[in-house]
């Protein structure tokens, strides 16, 4: 990867990290300073290795025994999923599981075969919830609710994925539609061509936050029923997603996404681990 020193472009090589010093003692994959999107890390992590090694049965048990862990069962179909299993923890506690959470989460249960997981997910969040997530409080929060995440399109597209039967297929035929609307989307800023240091370039372009999971669904659809939109959206997203990072990465822009949202020494190294499925 390439920044900028000085005016003078120089090839500098980002200090090696060991993935397992980011691995805490319930497994779970989390930034050194925090463990609040511990399960979106995770989940993340098991998608990508079984991506690029396949489902192997060491892949298989794993990941299921680590999940287990932050997924609190209730009575019949009903279920909640924390962030992390900690319950002394912040985000250990309940009602704080959002959207970008489960979204890798149900691409790595899809992968898993986990069908029962995803059956409980579906009832709770599209029956009982109307279509609502969980968390109805901000990390930290003891006083009052907040508006919790909705259930998008492209959440419902992942979940058909994730089930993996083929009558799905005409639905993600026109679900897909969002993955396009949100390649689009985060190609704007750079169609836009802002100025170094605008609003633009540094609240749009390089918050690359929502580039994590929008790589996940693009890969998820590639692998799992691609209809001719979710290609379109990939191909979108490929060939005109401009680089990030301040200053300026070189490079393919959906890596330099994740190179940038993973710089810092406390961030594991996942954008390693998706380089080689970034093709």
């Amino acid at each position: 990867m390439q920044i900028q020193k000085g005016g003078d472009m120089a090839e500098t090589k980002i200090k090696d990290k060991n993935l397992q010093d980011y691995f805490d003692k319930w497994h779970m994959l989390t930034h050194l300073t925090d463990n609040w999107d511990a399960l979106q890390r995770t989940s993340m992590y098991w998608l990508g290795m079984i991506y690029v090694h396949g489902l192997i049965v060491h892949f298989q048990a794993r990941p299921k025994n680590i999940l287990k862990q932050c997924e609190v069962r209730g009575s019949g179909l009903n279920v909640e999923w924390i962030r992390h299993p900690d319950f002394t923890e912040l985000s250990g506690r309940l009602n704080t599981c959002s959207r970008d959470q489960m979204t890798p989460t149900v691409c790595l249960l899809g992968a898993l075969n986990w069908q029962k997981a995803l059956n409980r997910i579906a009832f709770t969040l599209i029956i009982k919830r109307l279509g609502f997530f969980w968390n109805t409080k901000h990390i930290g929060q003891t006083h009052g609710r907040k508006l919790p995440d909705i259930i998008t399109p492209g959440f419902i597209a992942a979940l058909c994925r994730a089930k993996r039967t083929r009558l799905y297929y005409p639905l993600l035929c026109c679900l897909d539609v969002a993955l396009v609307v949100n390649s689009l989307g985060r190609i704007l800023a750079g169609i836009l061509n802002p100025k170094e240091g605008s609003f633009i370039q540094t609240k749009i372009l390089d918050n690359v936050g929502p580039d994590l999971n929008h790589i996940v669904l693009l890969l998820h659809a590639k692998k799992v029923m691609p209809t001719p939109l979710s290609w379109l959206a990939r191909i979108i997203y490929y060939k005109f997603r401009r680089p990030a990072g301040q200053p300026r990465l070189k490079g393919f822009g959906p890596q330099t996404a994740l190179d940038w949202y993973f710089r810092d020494k406390s961030a594991p190294p996942l954008n390693e681990l998706y380089r080689e499925l970034l093709v």
